[in-house]
């Protein structure tokens, strides 16, 4: 495993996040519909692997301490971004940038 896989998997979360925010704020998504896209994405974020030491290791496994994996079929929202969390996604992408793996995100929604 290596701090650029790492990074790479990150940027999968980011991803489900990006979107399902983009639908609701073009009112293409209902916060219903965000709250299972956000469940999803905690549990992605759990399965994120790391190499087990350095930087990068470390600010992932703090923000999936702070988020932890909600099951799909669970009523509610899992807390995946939040101003409380805002710290510690920063810390991750902060150390991806030092290990020279910056996270890249897709957008897939929209026209």
């Amino acid at each position: 495993m290596t701090d650029a896989e790492t990074c790479s998997a990150i940027g999968d979360v980011m991803s489900i996040r990006f979107n399902a925010d983009v639908a609701v704020s073009e009112g293409r998504m209902d916060t219903q519909e965000q709250g299972g896209w956000y469940r999803l994405a905690t549990i992605v974020l759990s399965r994120v692997p790391t190499r087990g030491e350095g930087p990068v290791s470390d600010s992932v496994s703090a923000l999936q301490s702070a988020v932890p994996p909600v099951a799909l079929a669970a009523y509610g929202r899992g807390v995946i971004g939040s101003d409380d969390l805002d710290q510690q996604w920063s810390a991750v992408m902060q150390s991806c940038t030092e290990a020279g793996s910056e996270i890249a995100t897709v957008a897939f929604t929209g026209g």
